[in-house]
């Protein structure tokens, strides 16, 4: 082994350890943190034309997108998993088969429809939209979301609860949810109504076009 890779090893096993201390003395804020962070992450995953693509490039770092996602990692994704978390151990502490299938269904059928709706509704309102389009929104697509989500979550989470420490369960989930929140993001952005542009010829023409453009409501998005 060279000797930059045995620096490089120690160094991220130092910041490894420094991480694990962090949880320890400080769990809550180190948690939610790191949602933020990765949070950013999934909106730039997001952009990521996957396939040709004959238009133009998007552009992969929009600050406002990433500000939203950010907000929501450190105000919602990482406290109330963190709490989650603690609270389904606190009310089912054994890892038999048993608890891990009764933990993974309450996550599945209480926590996660709950949550994802949630995110809809944050996402609104940092976005600046009314109430009642937000819950059109929930409406039309919570269903095609939470088959997805169970697809995702149901096997990661299983292996969370009967393998992972319950410190390191959010970075464990927040490590798969940077492609979870990517197709979030991407779910959320389908389907809605392209924003309204000034009056006259030349505005009108792209605005319907790319209203011709988006998914219909409530297409499955998966």
């Amino acid at each position: 082994m060279s000797s930059s890779t045995t620096a490089t090893t120690h160094l991220l096993s130092r910041a490894w350890q420094a991480y694990l201390a962090k949880l320890r003395t400080d769990p809550l804020v180190t948690k939610s943190t790191t949602a933020a962070l990765l949070s950013i992450v999934s909106d730039v995953v997001a952009r990521i034309p996957f396939g040709s693509s004959s238009g133009p490039r998007p552009k992969l770092l929009l600050p406002t997108p990433m500000a939203h996602e950010f907000a929501i990692g450190l105000a919602l994704r990482g406290p109330v998993v963190h709490f989650w978390h603690n609270l389904l151990d606190l009310l089912l502490p054994q890892t038999t088969a048993a608890t891990v299938l009764a933990k993974v269904a309450l996550d599945q059928l209480v926590f996660a429809p709950f949550f994802n709706a949630l995110y809809f509704y944050a996402k609104g309102v940092l976005q600046g939209r009314e109430v009642g389009e937000i819950n059109e929104e929930v409406r039309r697509k919570l269903w095609a979301v939470m088959k997805t989500n169970w697809a995702v979550w149901v096997p990661v989470n299983a292996v969370a609860y009967a393998l992972i420490p319950l410190e390191l369960r959010v970075l464990w989930g927040n490590l798969f949810g940077i492609i979870w929140t990517a197709l979030l993001i991407t779910m959320a952005k389908s389907g809605r109504p392209a924003k309204k542009t000034p009056a006259g010829p030349a505005a009108a023409a792209p605005a319907a076009a790319s209203q011709e453009a988006a998914p219909a409501a409530g297409e499955k998005t998966e």
